[in-house]
C-alpha cells in the first residue's frame, strides 16, 4: 500500500506540473468491497465534487489499473476545480447511464478518459 500511495503522489506531481488543478488537495480513500470486486462491470473509482474526495476500488485490482483509474478521477477534480462540475449537473449524474443520456457529461467523461488515461501512459513511459 506505501508503493502505492508513493505512485500516487508522484503521479499527482506529474499531473500538477502539466496543467492539471489539484489545489487543493483531493481526498482519497481506498475501499476493499469483496462483494464488487468479484463482478465483471464494477465500479473502480468515483469522484465526490462536493466533498472533493476521490475514492479508489483497490481489491484484487493490479496496481497500475488503480493509477490510472486515480488518474481518470483527478481529471474530475480538475473539472471540478474548473467550476465545469455544476450541481444540477451533478444531480444528472444518478442516471446509470448518464454517459449516454447526457451530452454534457459525456464529453466529461470522454475528456477524463482521454487525458487522464494519456498523462498516465506519459509519466508511466517517463519511468522506464
Amino acid at each position: 500500500m506505501e508503493n502505492l500511495k508513493k505512485h500516487i503522489a508522484e503521479l499527482t506531481q506529474y499531473m500538477s506540473e502539466n496543467g492539471v488543478c489539484v489545489d487543493p488537495m483531493p481526498r482519497v480513500i481506498f475501499k476493499k468491497d469483496r462483494e464488487l470486486s468479484e463482478q465483471m462491470l464494477c465500479p473502480t473509482g468515483h469522484y465526490e465534487p462536493e466533498t472533493k474526495t476521490i475514492a479508489l476500488y483497490i481489491l484484487n485490482r493490479h496496481p497500475k489499473d488503480i493509477l490510472r483509474s486515480y488518474a481518470h478521477e483527478l481529471i474530475h477534480h480538475d473539472q471540478n476545480m474548473n467550476g465545469m462540475l455544476k450541481t444540477d449537473l451533478m444531480a444528472q449524474s444518478l442516471d446509470p447511464k448518464y454517459a449516454q443520456n447526457n451530452e454534457q457529461l459525456r464529453k466529461l467523461e470522454e475528456d477524463a478518459f482521454l487525458r487522464g488515461s494519456m498523462m498516465f501512459r506519459d509519466w508511466a513511459d517517463s519511468k522506464k
